[in-house]
């Protein structure tokens, strides 16, 4: 990801358990954030990594579409995240938005 925190790589045990990590995303289809924190100990939270999927103008949805999948694939499998946590739709003012960014959020 764009943003490695340094102790990325590192997940403290808990009584054995380790810590809970949640990937959280911001749906768009130009550009999809992504942000990887996880429990610190002490109810504070750590941030691992950070990141925005960006997808250039001229690109098509459906390549646009391959482009998220594909890096949240990578993503998943390079931090095993516990949790996922999506942001919800809080406007849809035109319906070609909301139809594209729900194209986007289903990839997800």
């Amino acid at each position: 990801m764009a943003g490695e925190i340094q102790g990325a790589d590192v997940r403290p045990g808990r009584d054995g358990v380790g810590a809970l990590r949640v990937l959280g995303i911001d749906t768009s289809l130009r550009g999809t954030g992504l942000g990887i924190v996880e429990e610190a100990g002490g109810g504070r939270v750590r941030g691992l990594a950070y990141d925005v999927l960006r997808n250039p103008p001229g690109r098509p949805l459906s390549g646009c579409l391959v482009h998220i999948q594909d890096e949240l694939k990578r993503v998943l499998a390079d931090y095993h995240p516990d949790v996922v946590a999506i942001e919800g739709v809080y406007i849809a003012r035109f319906a070609k938005t909301a139809l594209i960014l729900g194209h986007a959020r289903g990839v997800v």
